[in-house]
């Protein structure tokens, strides 16, 4: 029976390092998580609203933030504007949908037409693309 016993003692080790690696990756997932909150809490203190939620402070981050400092509290003061930071707001009269509310023949011109206009990640990633691209009066929502 030592061949159970190593088998049994393997087993263990394995799912020994498959849980050091899950709380490693759960420990990074809380360190971008506090830094996101953190972030959003700085964004709240530049803006006359509430913060966004971290997971959309970091989207919001990730898209905008090659454009500079400036263009991140715009996207923040935008997207609170336009859907109160919900990714999935639609404007029943207009059609616009998303965090930044995309309408869709604009969503179409942008080269993230093939995801969803309700994917935040692809929502930010336009809005930064069309800001870069023509600048912000492509929105009248700005605070």
């Amino acid at each position: 029976d030592q061949r159970a016993l190593n088998a049994a003692e393997a087993q263990v080790k394995a799912w020994t390092r498959a849980l050091q690696l899950g709380m490693a990756r759960y420990d990074t997932q809380q360190r971008e998580l506090a830094a996101a909150k953190a972030q959003a809490a700085q964004y709240a203190a530049l803006s006359n609203h509430a913060p966004p939620p971290p997971y959309i402070a970091k989207i919001i981050n990730d898209a905008f933030s090659p454009l500079g400092a400036r263009a991140v509290q715009w996207a923040i003061n935008v997207a609170y504007c336009e859907s109160r930071y919900h990714p999935n707001s639609v404007n029943t009269d207009s059609g616009a949908t998303g965090l930044f509310q995309f309408m869709a023949g604009t969503w179409s011109g942008t080269p993230w037409a093939s995801k969803s206009r309700f994917d935040p990640v692809a929502n930010a990633q336009a809005a930064a693309w069309l800001y870069k691209t023509y600048g912000p009066g492509r929105w009248s929502c700005v605070g």
